[in-house]
């Protein structure tokens, strides 16, 4: 069970007259500020139907315009306008809000078995961040002489590990892995999910054992190719909250 939020202090928030730094997506949160934008689908049917009109009554006419002009001044999606206000009290105010949960406890404890179980000798967890103008994140593992680059889960029991899953379990971790593979130049990435052991330590009572799972069955690889189109749009959302932050501390300042 998650426990509340912690206001884990950080460095010193910005005087009220001082600049923020520009707003930059971590990889692992890219998915949140990726929700579609402008007109729905049926929003956008709608739309086409009433140009293709020979004539409109005045409520139709109305609507019209509505659409059109939502349609030509596209809104973050919601998911991303929380993201946002999130990231602007956090640089505000000198706080950043994390969760924790014997979940994410156990994630961390036996990431480094999992990193061994997957890569072997070449098991060396990458601890350099990287950054560009837009984008932000430290990938788990970069293996040497390779145009590959790996992110390791750790799912806390057998029933959340995706046995059955053929594609993607997650589609946030598609953009995170998309977001790595910009950031450190690689083609390729992998998804790795391995089931580990539960030490005896955290918000859990005692230590879980899964020697009864064959180890080929203990890790699941999922594959992606990198995309360029994904990342010209990550840095155009980016913009967008920039925009949106922009807007808050004119909010603020007043």
């Amino acid at each position: 069970q998650q426990t509340p939020f912690l206001h884990k202090p950080r460095k010193r928030g910005v005087n009220h007259r001082e600049a923020m730094k520009p707003f930059k997506i971590r990889c692992s949160q890219i998915g949140r500020i990726m929700g579609r934008v402008g007109l729905t689908e049926k929003q956008e049917e709608t739309m086409y139907e009433l140009r293709a009109k020979m004539k409109l009554t005045p409520l139709q006419s109305e609507k019209l315009r509505e659409l059109e002009h939502r349609h030509a001044n596209p809104e973050l999606p919601d998911g991303a306008k929380t993201y946002v206000r999130e990231w602007f009290s956090e640089q505000r105010y000198g706080v950043r809000r994390e969760v924790k949960s014997k979940y994410l406890d156990k994630g961390n404890a036996a990431e480094a078995a999992a990193l061994e179980r997957y890569a072997g000798e070449w098991a060396e967890k990458n601890e350099e961040r990287f950054e560009d103008e837009w984008i932000t994140g430290t990938p788990d593992h970069l293996p040497p002489n390779s145009d590959l680059v790996a992110d390791i889960k750790c799912p806390f029991d057998p029933y959340t590990f995706p046995y059955f899953e053929a594609t993607l379990p997650e589609p946030d971790y598609w953009w995170q892995l998309q977001g790595y593979m910009h950031l450190v130049g690689r083609q390729r990435a992998e998804l790795v999910y391995c089931m580990e052991d539960t030490p005896a330590r955290g918000d859990w009572d005692e230590a879980v054992v899964y020697d009864m799972i064959p180890p080929a069955e203990r890790m699941r690889i999922y594959k992606v190719e990198r995309s360029d189109k994904a990342i010209r749009e990550v840095i155009e959302r980016v913009k967008m909250c920039r925009a949106y932050a922009e807007t808050l501390e004119n909010q603020f300042l007043k």
